[in-house]
């Protein structure tokens, strides 16, 4: 993480955030929050994404740009649609928000659009203000904002990881769900949480879709429910994916089996993930490490 440290001290030197914090641009791909970087002296895009737990590099910019970059170990990654063992890669120079770094110990996936994939561990750090419908965001250090004063959603880890988990109202139940930045869906729910809560009737219209994850794809189904409350908001006709039937998946990304080297029991156990198709009507301030979370609709 010492790659990362270095990041946030670079990142309040540039904007100057015990001043003023500084609004910057990001555009959406496929619903994904993406911004600029340079890889390797090259120009490339970057993918924000709080549900995974670990940074990742496209192996497509390592073999194409890596002269200097060095594999330093594999590791078992557990995506949405499977687990695979994959390399570590040390050493790899980025440019981001205007300063030069070197990051080490990324997770190689098979990305040739996107040639970083910055995870939970970029989001720590700081608290994360994300004003989807103006697609801009600002950084600001955790000393500055008292989040316990502003929180207005109901967040707790996640069993079994460090992400966050928030508890929503699907047709008036409560559930809990993984807050999930790189889900361009609205919700990804485990079918067998669906078929419980009766959710797949004959007045349900039910199309067929497929997602990807770093580990492949897999086939799902979508349909829409009438209600969603999230903190003090009602969204109505949320969409709804869920596994197609026969699909093995593993809703709640998880970058390795275990984060720490041991059991992770605590925490909320979350029947699915929470994304862009929700967040997208919201201005989203996280603190990921506290896990509190408020939103408002500008």
């Amino acid at each position: 993480m010492h790659s990362f440290k270095i990041l946030l001290l670079l990142i309040l030197s540039i904007f100057n955030i015990s001043a003023q914090a500084q609004w910057l641009p990001f555009t959406l791909k496929n619903n994904h929050i993406t911004i600029d970087i340079e890889f390797n002296g090259q120009p490339a895009k970057a993918m924000l994404d709080s549900g995974a737990e670990m940074n990742a590099v496209s192996t497509y910019y390592v073999e194409k740009y890596g002269e200097g970059i060095r594999k330093s170990g594999r590791i078992n990654v557990k995506g949405v649609n499977g687990t695979s063992k994959t390399s570590l890669y040390s050493n790899v120079p980025v440019k981001i928000f205007g300063a030069d770094i070197t990051l080490d110990k990324l997770i190689g996936v098979n990305f040739s659009d996107t040639a970083i994939l910055f995870g939970a561990p970029f989001f720590r750090s700081f608290i994360v203000q994300i004003d989807y419908p103006n697609s801009r965001m600002q950084f600001f250090p955790k000393k500055s904002v008292d989040m316990n004063k502003f929180k207005n959603v109901n967040v707790k880890r996640e069993r079994g990881s460090l992400l966050p988990a928030i508890q929503v109202q699907v047709n008036k139940k409560n559930v809990w769900l993984t807050l999930d930045t790189g889900n361009n869906s609205g919700l990804y729910i485990k079918r067998s949480y669906a078929l419980e809560n009766q959710w797949l009737t004959d007045n349900h219209q039910v199309e067929q879709s497929a997602v990807m994850g770093v580990n492949g794809s897999a086939k799902t189904e979508v349909f829409t429910l009438s209600s969603l409350a999230i903190g003090p908001y009602d969204l109505e006709d949320v969409q709804v994916i869920i596994p197609a039937k026969g699909e093995r998946t593993n809703i709640g990304r998880k970058a390795r089996e275990s984060l720490t080297g041991s059991k992770l029991v605590k925490g909320k156990q979350t029947k699915g993930l929470l994304g862009y198709d929700v967040l997208k009507h919201f201005v989203v301030t996280i603190d990921y490490s506290d896990y509190q979370v408020h939103i408002v609709a500008p």
